[in-house]
């Protein structure tokens, strides 16, 4: 379970802005239903924040949201 955590959480935090729940899915070589899973984990902890624009929902981490403006 941690190793999956920490792989979406890396992929995220290398990302320029946020990246979607299938963009996750190519990028970490996991299922869509695990990085749902997961990131609905990290949300709920506090180290992933998602920003909806539209119909599109962005994940990015809690440091890059932090320091952002665009929320």
């Amino acid at each position: 379970m941690e190793d999956y955590s920490e792989q979406i959480l890396e992929t995220v935090r290398k990302a320029d802005f946020g990246l979607t729940q299938r963009e996750l899915a190519r990028e970490t070589n996991l299922s869509r239903p695990t990085v749902r899973k997961y990131c609905k984990l990290l949300l709920k902890d506090g180290v992933l924040t998602k920003i909806e624009k539209g119909n599109v929902h962005l994940f990015i981490s809690a440091e890059q949201g932090d320091s952002d403006d665009t929320r």
